[in-house]
């Protein structure tokens, strides 16, 4: 498909109008105001745009600014935004034809002797290939294409190649791949022909089920929720050899996975938050804004800010405001914990940094978050034992500085150790705006404690506002341990323990389990002991 990119501009006071008019000159189809023209307009094909790539870049980095000024591809008005992905598919067409084995060159990755059953490097929203590793699983799993699809039988999962098409015909069409000469949807449909119609883990040795607990009384069932290749190693061995403790995996428990679309956007809402009134708005326009309004930002020719630090004392909530913020703008949420990244294999940790980014871009709009951001954004140091760590900081400022070309995608930090972090990551085009998280205040308090408490069977006679002013001075966490731990005291109050989880043909009498004010008192009075 030939590709026409133009370029309109009108006439400017600007120092640099100018300039801008000596750019166009260099393209061969030019025409100018003063030539009788309402606007000056620079038309080019795919072959002149992909030599001349770097002065079209200088022209819309001068007019793009400017009111007058608009980008068309075969005249059609699109972002600039836009024309960089027109680019990188323009070039890889112009590479394919250089190619020594060019039937090879569109199933292959640079960096890979693994086969790209779709037949384009840039389709990735589903992944043709499988994990190696529980490590890889764990951090992608997600994309696999024997994730589509559902049990025909007990034992049989069915692989979904109907949705797996139409998800990709989506990102092709997204990506403008209809622009490559040697594009075709037809290596889509070969590709989902070398694919099985369905996996029996129990007949294949080189799959197993994937399964989840599933609570029924007073026993856990494993149910069956899916299919992946036996993968090496196991999660705890592989944790331990990075340094990571298995109690570092946080629970999903209340977050919704949208299987069918690749996407995980968490279940939490503002509304599940309580102190953080004061810091909504701040936080609904340096985040929200640039990722649900980015053509407000781009008409005032100004930049969103490309990360955000949340910082204050540890249980305040940061990581619930970052899925709250998630879910808000129907993002796909990644949480990183530092240390989750590093390997002990030169260069392998900066490739896995590289790859949430590209994650982050396949599922856009996306965030990006990254917890105790302080364990691996710390001062860097010419010691040898922590240069690797050095490597792997300059390879995230290094994505921060391009996070524009990953599209709608937003990356959040948090960190109890504000001090600690890098001059660096903490610059304006970094880490640039921070948002200070504190302990809760009396009215925060008493909203933490009615949304912790809301499900509860609490005593009609206690007075909610008056203990809430106890709370003073405690985090987030620290009040809903006393929640947790008050319900706990109203148990041990009326139940002996110990017999029910001996007989679990006990009967209790539910009725009788009403949490009283002294329940809470007792925890309270644990928790301050704890503190000091």
């Amino acid at each position: 498909m030939s590709v026409s990119i133009e370029v309109r501009f009108g006439k400017s006071s600007s120092s640099n109008y100018n300039k801008a008019l000596t750019i166009s000159r260099k393209f061969k189809n030019y025409s100018l105001v003063k030539d009788g023209n309402e606007y000056n307009s620079v038309v080019s094909n795919s072959e002149e745009i992909i030599r001349y790539s770097r002065e079209f870049e200088k022209l819309w980095d001068i007019v793009g600014k400017w009111r007058s000024s608009e980008l068309l591809v075969n005249n059609e008005p699109i972002a600039y935004d836009e024309i960089r992905e027109i680019f990188e598919v323009l070039n890889c067409s112009k590479k394919y034809d250089k190619a020594i084995v060019q039937e090879d060159y569109c199933y292959k990755y640079d960096w890979s002797d693994d086969k790209i059953l779709w037949g384009c490097r840039f389709l990735v929203a589903v992944a043709s290939t499988v994990p190696s590793d529980y490590y890889h699983y764990g951090r992608r799993g997600e994309k696999y294409w024997y994730k589509f699809g559902k049990f025909s039988s007990k034992n049989v999962w069915a692989v979904d190649k109907a949705k797996i098409k139409q998800i990709l015909l989506r990102e092709a069409d997204v990506k403008n791949l209809s622009l490559c000469k040697h594009f075709s949807k037809k290596k889509i449909d070969n590709g989902l022909n070398e694919l099985p119609k369905s996996i029996n883990p129990d007949k294949e040795e080189n799959w197993e089920y994937e399964t989840e607990d599933k609570v029924n009384g007073d026993t856990i069932a494993k149910i069956r929720t899916g299919v992946r290749p036996q993968l090496k190693g196991s999660r705890y061995t592989y944790g331990l050899e990075l340094g990571i403790d298995a109690s570092d995996t946080e629970s999903n428990e209340t977050d919704e996975l949208d299987s069918t679309e690749g996407r995980f956007v968490p279940d939490v809402k503002y509304k599940d938050i309580g102190g953080i009134d004061s810091i909504i708005d701040v936080i609904r326009e340096v985040i929200e804004l640039p990722l649900k309004k980015p053509e407000l930002l781009s008409h005032l020719g100004i930049r969103p800010h490309k990360g955000i630090l949340l910082y204050g004392p540890p249980g305040c909530g940061k990581t619930m405001i970052a899925k709250a913020i998630a879910n808000e703008v129907d993002a796909h949420f990644i949480s990183i914990k530092g240390p989750e990244l590093i390997n002990k294999y030169w260069g392998q940790s900066e490739e896995n940094l590289r790859n949430i980014f590209d994650e982050a871009s396949s599922y856009q709009p996306s965030i990006i978050y990254f917890d105790e951001i302080d364990s691996i954004g710390q001062s860097r140091s010419s010691e040898e034992t922590v240069r690797h760590y050095s490597s792997f900081l300059n390879q995230l400022l290094t994505l921060l500085d391009g996070i524009e070309d990953y599209g709608k995608v937003a990356v959040i930090g948090s960190t109890n150790r504000l001090e600690l972090l890098d001059e660096a990551l903490v610059r304006p085009g970094r880490f640039d705006h921070t948002i200070k998280i504190e302990k809760p205040t009396i009215d925060g308090c008493r909203e933490i404690f009615k949304i912790s408490t809301r499900n509860m069977p609490i005593d009609k006679k206690m007075d909610t506002i008056a203990f809430s002013k106890k709370l003073i001075g405690l985090s987030g966490a620290e009040i809903a341990f006393v929640v947790r731990e008050g319900a706990y005291n109203c148990l041990r109050r009326n139940v002996d323990l110990n017999k029910i989880i001996t007989n679990s043909d006990i009967e209790i009498p539910m009725a009788d389990l009403i949490i009283e004010e002294s329940d809470f008192e007792t925890a309270l009075r644990t928790i301050n002991e704890q503190r000091h």
